[in-house]
């Protein structure tokens, strides 16, 4: 019988890198973590249809970092970038440190 193994447990540092990049103490663990889990869930729920390959969550000492990575960036831009600075808004009052968001486009590689 072989031992199973989860497949993304078994990358990480390998060849994947988490999708959350911060580390805290205590309570400010707890606070980060249910944070994360806040911004994740409104992400999921607001991008559902914008083809978002994942979201990677950065903190340092005052910054708030989101990676949207997408393969189409426009639809969560919108015009004039009406859509994304609603998003910041709506990120901004879940979160406690300043938000500095990042939107990255994936490249078909084939």
């Amino acid at each position: 019988m072989g031992q199973k193994v989860h497949p993304t447990g078994f990358r990480l540092g390998v060849i994947k890198k988490h999708h959350a990049s911060w580390y805290a103490k205590g309570k400010l663990f707890k606070e980060n973590l249910i944070e994360d889990l806040k911004v994740r869930d409104f992400l999921k729920k607001k991008l559902r249809f914008s083809s978002v390959s994942s979201v990677d969550i950065e903190r340092s000492a005052q910054n708030f970092i989101v990676n949207i990575n997408t393969s189409r960036p426009g639809i969560i831009i919108g015009k004039k970038g009406e859509e994304i600075e609603e998003i910041k808004k709506a990120i901004e009052k879940i979160v406690t440190d300043p938000l500095r968001s990042i939107l990255k486009r994936l490249e078909n590689l084939t």
